[in-house]
C-alpha cells in the first residue's frame, strides 16, 4: 500500500504568525486577536487528524472472457479493516486507457466505519485484446478535511480480462433443444413416453416396476419407455465478405460474431453427445466437417480460422463454384446429410443468400434454426434501411418455418438462445 499525506491548512499557521507580527508592529490588539481565526483551523485540523487507513479492495469482472463489443460489468468494493472510522474515503478505479465507461461510475465516496464497505458498479465495452486494470486511487480525509492521504491499495480478485473470438471455454448452451429438436428412438429403456412391458429381471430399477399389475395379479413386470436419442446436426457459419458489417470501429463485425456463435454452439452440442458437423461459408473455400468426425472442436476452430482468412484449410470442402450462393450450397449440402439432419446457421442476414439456403433446406424437410447477431447501429438513413431489410428477412425465414434467434448485442449469446421457443423469440 502506497501512502502520500498532504496538509490542507499548512499555510494557515504562517498566516496567523504574519497577522500577529503585523498587529505587534502597528500596536493594534484587534489585529493580534484576528490571528486566532486561522489558528482555530490549524488546531481543529491537528485534533481531527488524518486516519491511517487499513483498506481491503476487491474487484470482480464479469464476464472474464467476453467477445469484442460485449458489455463487461466491473464491481469494486472498498472495505475498512481498521479499528478507526475513515470519515471520508474517495476512490476511483484504475481503468485501462483504452476502455470507456458506458454505464455507472468507476468512482465512489463514502464514510467507512470499522468493518464498513462500499461498492461501485460500472460497465465498459470490451475491445479486442487483453486489458489490465491498475490499483484504484483512494483518498482519505479526516473530520476537518484539512489533510488527506493518497493511497494505492493492493487489489484482490480480478485484475484483467481478455476479449477475443475463440474462447478457451466457450459459453455453454445448456438447452440445445432451443436450437434443434431431440428425436426419439425405437428402442425401449428409460424415458418419459410408454414403450412396452416385459418380464421383470433382477436389477431393474424400482421406479420402472409395474406396481399396478403386481397388485392386480401378482405378476412382477418392468415398464420400458421410449428413449430420447441424440440428433444429427450441422452448424453453418456465414463468413463471407458481405457480413463484415460493424456497429462502430471498435465493435465486433458480423463475421466475428458468427465465428464466435458457431464455435460456442458446436462445442455445446458435441459435449452433449450429439452427432455434430460443421460448414463454414467463405468467399474462397467452403470447409466441410462431417457429423461423425473425430476431434470435432479442434477441426472446427481450424476451419473457422481458415474461413476468417487467418490460415489455410487442408480438410474436406463442399465443392461449389466461388462465390458460393445459397442455392448452390443447399444443393451440395443435401447430398452430404441425412434426411433427419437438422441445421443451425449463424449469419447476420446481411443479404438474401442465407434466406435462399434456409428456404431450400426447409423445402426438403430439414429443421433449420438461424442465429442472427444484430450488428446495425440505426443511426443513419442507410443503416436504418439495412435494419428494415434484415427484419424483413427474419419474417420471411419464420414464414418458411425456420426458428430465428434475433441476437441483440446487449445480451450474451446463451441468454439469447435460451429465449427461443417455437420459432419465435420472446
Amino acid at each position: 500500500m502506497t501512502i502520500h499525506a498532504r496538509e490542507r491548512y499548512r499555510g494557515m499557521l504562517s498566516c496567523a504568525l504574519l497577522v500577529i507580527v503585523a498587529g505587534v508592529f502597528i500596536g493594534d490588539r484587534w489585529t493580534i486577536l484576528l490571528a486566532g481565526i486561522p489558528l482555530l483551523f490549524v488546531a481543529f485540523d491537528a485534533i481531527s487528524g488524518v486516519p491511517n487507513p487499513d483498506l481491503a479492495v476487491e474487484r470482480e469482472i464479469t464476464p472474464a472472457e467476453p467477445i469484442p463489443d460485449d458489455p463487461v460489468t466491473v464491481e469494486l468494493t472498498v472495505q475498512n479493516e481498521g479499528s478507526t472510522t475513515v470519515p471520508d474515503a474517495r476512490f476511483s478505479d484504475g481503468l485501462p486507457d483504452d476502455l470507456v465507461v458506458t454505464g455507472g461510475s468507476a468512482s465512489g465516496a463514502a464514510p467507512l466505519p470499522p468493518g464498513g464497505s462500499t461498492t461501485v458498479s460500472y460497465t465498459v465495452r470490451a475491445r479486442r485484446g487483453t486489458h489490465r486494470f491498475e490499483p484504484p486511487r483512494v483518498r482519505v480525509r479526516g473530520t476537518a478535511a484539512g489533510s488527506y492521504r493518497d493511497v494505492r491499495p493492493e487489489v484482490a480478485g480480478d485484475a484483467s480480462f481478455a476479449a477475443r473470438v475463440f474462447l478457451e471455454e466457450p459459453p455453454t448452451v445448456r438447452e440445445t433443444s432451443t436450437l434443434v429438436g431431440a428425436v426419439t428412438s425405437d428402442s425401449g429403456g428409460s424415458g418419459i413416453e410408454f414403450h412396452t412391458v416385459r418380464t421383470y429381471r433382477p436389477g431393474d430399477p424400482v421406479n420402472r416396476i409395474d406396481w399396478r399389475r403386481m397388485a392386480r395379479d401378482g405378476t412382477l413386470s418392468t415398464i420400458n419407455f421410449r428413449e430420447r436419442g441424440g440428433f444429427s446436426v450441422v452448424v453453418i457459419a456465414d463468413c463471407r465478405r458481405e457480413v463484415e458489417t460493424v456497429r462502430r470501429p471498435e465493435s465486433a463485425s458480423g463475421r466475428t460474431l458468427c465465428l464466435y456463435a458457431a464455435d460456442a454452439i458446436v462445442t455445446s452440442l458435441a459435449n452433449e453427445g450429439h452427432e455434430t458437423g460443421f460448414l463454414a461459408i467463405s468467399d474462397d473455400a467452403v470447409p466441410w466437417i462431417r457429423p461423425d468426425t473425430s476431434d470435432l472442436q479442434v477441426r472446427t476452430r481450424r476451419a473457422l480460422r481458415a474461413a476468417d482468412g487467418r490460415s489455410d484449410w487442408d480438410g474436406g470442402r463442399l465443392r461449389v463454384e466461388p462465390p458460393p450462393d445459397g442455392t448452390a450450397i443447399a444443393e451440395r449440402l443435401l447430398t452430404r446429410i441425412q434426411p433427419e439432419t437438422q441445421l443451425v446457421i449463424a449469419t447476420p442476414l446481411a443479404d438474401d443468400e442465407p434466406l435462399e439456403l434456409t428456404t431450400d433446406l426447409r423445402v426438403h424437410g430439414h429443421r433449420v434454426t438461424v442465429v442472427s447477431p444484430d450488428v446495425g447501429e440505426r443511426d443513419s438513413p442507410g443503416s436504418r434501411l439495412a435494419g428494415v431489410e434484415r427484419e424483413t428477412r427474419i419474417t420471411r425465414l419464420r414464414d418458411a418455418g425456420a426458428t430465428v434467434v434475433d441476437w441483440s448485442r446487449s445480451d450474451p449469446l446463451p441468454v439469447a438462445l435460451s429465449a427461443v421457443t417455437g420459432g419465435t423469440t420472446r
